[in-house]
């Protein structure tokens, strides 16, 4: 028998719906419902986290909240 290793199972992959700066808290949505929280030491680093994360919007990411 053959042994596949990990094969991603365990995790289920979500699209991101949106990215929100409140603050020096940077929020990122998934369409999950689940939301995952990072915070950052100026708002201006937060912002421009906000920015560069713009391209991802609508593709798919690890969520790990969900069993």
């Amino acid at each position: 028998m053959a042994n596949f290793g990990n094969t991603g199972q365990r995790y289920k992959n979500q699209k991101l719906i949106s990215t929100v700066a409140r603050g020096k808290k940077v929020v990122t949505t998934l369409e999950c419902g689940h939301s995952v929280e990072a915070t950052w030491d100026t708002p201006e680093q937060a912002a421009r986290v906000v920015e560069s994360s713009k391209d991802r919007i609508g593709k798919r990411q690890r969520c790990t909240q969900c069993k």
